[in-house]
């Protein structure tokens, strides 16, 4: 089969291809057009725009493989017209988020950044103190993949875990003794706020300005989801009226992220959506969807 890898995947995953006709030609390049007329797969990560556009210029497609988890930058509804088949990586980065997510929730509550900027300085006795964990209400909204992880991270920190997920699976929920809540208790009663949930219309800005004022004053605010599921302007008021004491964020509104509020900000740290990017996870997000493929195409 011709395949046409349009961004870098994993060097095991190349390998899985051997006996196959591969073509890697990025998806910028003057080239890529004249590759994608003969492809009959297409092996996409972030920035190839799986759309009715390129579909047209592929008339020999059958397959896109995504290596990744979330298909925003494919058209699904597109290529099932075309019966093209879509295969991801569901899972693969669950494990490197939830490190994340948890890396984000201590080091909010010990003030990590600022300290370790406070002895660079040249300074020794803190300002402010840290709190600790133990003791302390975390959110969960959404308990999937994700959500599941995160929760398992948190045991033996003494925490109460309560979770807002409108599919429950109550068998693991009670092995890791998190309590199911509406999203309104969890708003209310949360330290820190975790997001695990898809970005769709249901979701948009489900974290704004009503929610936040209805929060703990001082909450701890986690996103390493999508970031358009927090009203930004929302959060950042609520971070310079201290509503909100600290942001981990992950993803945001526009990214690469331009927010220059957000950048001057002491009581926030930022990473560039790399939460479920480790070494370990790129290369399950590359192998598996290729390994399904060639199972699939053998069949």
């Amino acid at each position: 089969m011709k395949i046409l890898v349009s961004e870098e995947i994993a060097d095991n995953a190349v390998g899985l291809l051997e006996g196959h006709e591969v073509s890697k030609t990025s998806y910028d390049s003057q080239d890529f057009v004249k590759e994608l007329r003969s492809a009959e797969v297409l092996v996409v990560r972030t920035y190839t725009k799986v759309d009715k556009d390129l579909l047209k210029l592929a008339p020999n497609l059958r397959y896109v493989i995504r290596c990744g988890v979330g298909l925003e930058n494919i058209d699904t509804k597109a290529c099932e017209s075309d019966n093209i088949k879509v295969l991801n990586a569901p899972g693969s980065n669950a494990e490197s988020v939830a490190e994340h997510v948890v890396m984000f929730i201590l080091a909010s509550k010990r003030n990590l950044v600022n300290l370790d900027n406070h002895v660079r300085k040249g300074k020794w006795k803190p300002e402010h103190l840290g709190t600790e964990l133990m003791g302390k209400t975390i959110g969960l909204i959404g308990f999937g993949n994700i959500g599941k992880k995160v929760a398992e991270r948190l045991q033996g920190f003494g925490v109460k875990i309560i979770s807002y997920e409108i599919y429950k699976d109550h068998d693991t929920a009670k092995r890791l003794g998190v309590e199911f809540v509406e999203l309104d208790e969890l708003i209310e009663e949360s330290d820190a706020i975790s997001i695990h949930v898809p970005l769709m219309k249901e979701t948009f800005h489900m974290i704004n300005q009503n929610s936040i004022e209805r929060m703990k004053q001082g909450v701890i605010m986690i996103n390493t989801a999508r970031g358009a599921i927090i009203d930004e302007d929302a959060l950042v008021n609520a971070l310079e009226s201290g509503k909100v004491s600290f942001a981990a964020l992950d993803v945001f509104k526009d990214e690469p992220m331009d927010n220059e509020k957000l950048r001057r900000m002491e009581n926030v740290i930022l990473t560039p959506h790399i939460a479920g990017v480790t070494k370990e996870s790129f290369e399950r997000m590359c192998t598996q969807p290729i390994e399904q493929f060639l199972k699939e195409a053998v069949e």
